[in-house]
């Protein structure tokens, strides 16, 4: 830029700033016209750019204006009271945010931790004293005064649990083993086993439906009881083909 610096328009400021070089050795007018030249040919290009180089150059003619402006060295008092107001003020800044901080850490009522509604009631007995009536006394008293407990038949409305119309285990074993030896058969289809479903005396239609899923349930688990006791053979040519019954005979055992 000049003779006697080389660089930027920023790094100069920046310099001139800090100290770190003379402002009164640089040659005003000449960086003045330098920066008229270079404004008129940015402004076409970036607006933007022309008005860091413009702030540029009044920090420069401000810091060269600062040398020639007399320098008082007296500080009048109303500089030092506001100084020190404005310290106060930022102490007690700092204090307030210290505060509020710490009462962020603090656990809150009502969301952290909640009032006790009311305080304990103190027992008003002695533990260590001694009884003054026998407990087995006034038990046996109390039986022979309230009589014994009423028969739970003589109330008109008691719960009873609710009981549903289904097959048992037992059931379906007797059935499956009366079918095989019903006509001496020894291969049945597992349709053979199963019992005629009917619907209950006031019965519902689902009813009817749980007796027969029942039935198939408690049938199939009853073949496979006797095939682990060894009594019968289940076959299933082909997957979800009906399967077949076959008694084991004295020699397959």
């Amino acid at each position: 830029m000049t003779s006697e610096f080389q660089g930027s328009l920023a790094r100069l400021v920046a310099l001139a700033r800090s100290h770190r070089i003379d402002v009164a050795a640089l040659p005003l007018d000449e960086l003045m016209t330098q920066l008229e030249h270079a404004l008129a040919t940015e402004m076409k290009v970036s607006l933007s750019r022309s008005g860091e180089w413009l702030m540029l150059g009044v920090w420069l003619v401000w810091l060269r204006s600062t040398l020639l402006a007399p320098q008082d060295g007296n500080v009048s008092p109303d500089t030092v009271v506001t100084a020190d107001a404005l310290r106060s003020r930022q102490d007690d800044l700092q204090a307030g945010r210290a505060l509020a901080a710490w009462l962020d850490r603090r656990p809150r009522l009502g969301s952290d931790v909640f009032p006790r509604g009311r305080p304990e009631e103190q027992c008003m007995m002695n533990p260590n004293a001694e009884p003054r009536i026998d407990v087995i006394e006034f038990l046996w008293t109390a039986m022979q005064l309230l009589g014994p407990p009423p028969d739970p038949t003589l109330f008109e409305s008691h719960y009873r649990p609710a009981s549903l119309p289904l097959f048992t285990f037992s059931q379906a074993r007797e059935w499956v083993r009366v079918a095989l030896d019903a006509d001496g058969a020894r291969i049945r289809q597992f349709r053979d086993f199963l019992p005629e479903v009917t619907s209950p005396p006031g019965g519902k239609d689902s009813d009817t439906w749980l007796r027969s899923r029942s039935a198939v349930t408690s049938t199939f688990s009853a073949c496979l009881e006797m095939v682990k006791m060894g009594d019968i053979i289940l076959s299933q040519p082909e997957p979800w083909q009906e399967m077949t019954a076959e008694r084991r005979g004295e020699a397959d055992r």
